[in-house]
């Protein structure tokens, strides 16, 4: 392996890393605020005199 090629493959991989990583929180930031927020932590008909 020439050592071009080690550098591009090096380079490519930390690339590749990043955009995953940018990717993944993008998509968690994007799907919480798409979830719809159903209150502190209780459903309906927990008991809790809170109804939704």
């Amino acid at each position: 392996m020439s050592a071009e090629l080690v550098q591009t493959a090096a380079a490519g991989s930390i690339f590749l890393g990043a955009a995953v990583f940018v990717g993944r929180r993008w998509w968690k930031t994007i799907s919480a605020a798409r979830t719809p927020k159903d209150g502190p932590g209780c459903g309906s008909g927990c008991g809790c005199g809170d109804e939704h």
